[in-house]
């Protein structure tokens, strides 16, 4: 279901204007959907657990 709703609408999330990024909620699971939109290609940049420390949701180089 999430996957076909960010297909139809992938602006339909929470922006995050200082990594250009969007999260989703996954419905049913504890996780946010993090990615980026470029032209018509949406890449996931990350799946981030909620109970984890904010800070280190778009941390690189893990």
């Amino acid at each position: 279901m999430a996957v076909k709703a960010l297909k139809v609408f992938p602006r339909a999330a929470r922006f995050d204007g200082e990594t250009d990024s969007y999260e989703r909620p996954i419905p049913g699971l504890p996780m946010l959907l993090i990615y980026t939109i470029t032209d018509d290609l949406v890449e996931v940049i990350g799946v981030f657990h909620t109970s984890r420390n904010p800070k280190t949701k778009h941390r690189t180089g893990l």
